[in-house]
């Protein structure tokens, strides 16, 4: 796995452990989750309109 990759497994699990802690549902994290995916799925679209 490459290091940036790791990092992005390390920071992950450690955004959990804090959300956990601070008494989150896991219903809670996984529609944070979802909607981290969604913003991502919207800017990858926006870039994909703007170059064709």
């Amino acid at each position: 796995m490459h290091d940036r990759a790791r990092g992005v497994e390390i920071l992950a699990k450690s955004i959990y452990r804090d959300l956990m802690a601070q008494g989150f549902a896991k219903r809670d994290i996984v529609h944070l989750a979802t909607a981290l995916i969604d913003q991502v799925t919207i800017k990858i679209a926006a870039e994909s309109t703007s170059r064709d």
